[in-house]
């Protein structure tokens, strides 16, 4: 009996831890429709990140040191707003990317005051193995504003 009541809660058991996971859905999109859509995309490693509620409850500010740029009027240092990261809020907002200081990353971000990474875009951490990925496909882009 109590083998039967053991296989009997365990749904109910995963049934409520998973009531506190949330994924994040997102259709594909093209390069080209993520580019166009953005307000900025540039290529930048990150030098601070900090919580910030600038854009959005349990956010995160992130500075970026730009390297290239493709679309904007991008300065060498850039701020952009974010979801939750696990480092800075134990939890992690699925439709963000993690965005960890001293990494490279290609951004699509929008807005026009302050900027804010775009969910389903295609930002991305740049590493040994795709580093050349942005100019394969982007193209060379531009210095950024000094």
């Amino acid at each position: 009996m109590a083998k039967y009541l053991l296989f009997a809660l365990i749904p109910l058991l995963l049934s409520g831890l998973s009531a506190n996971v949330f994924a994040c859905t997102c259709g594909e999109t093209t390069l080209s429709e993520s580019k166009s859509a953005a307000t900025a995309v540039f290529l930048g490693r990150i030098k601070n990140k900090i919580k910030s509620d600038a854009v959005e409850e349990s956010g995160v500010e992130v500075t970026f040191e730009v390297e290239r740029v493709w679309k904007g009027q991008i300065q060498k240092k850039v701020r952009i707003y974010s979801g939750a990261t696990a480092d800075l809020y134990g939890f992690l907002d699925l439709c963000s990317p993690e965005f960890k200081v001293g990494d490279r990353y290609i951004v699509f971000a929008a807005g026009e005051n302050l900027l804010a990474n775009m969910m389903c875009s295609h930002t991305a951490r740049i590493d040994t193995r795709n580093k050349n990925w942005a100019s394969r496909a982007l193209g060379r882009g531009k210095r950024p504003k000094t």
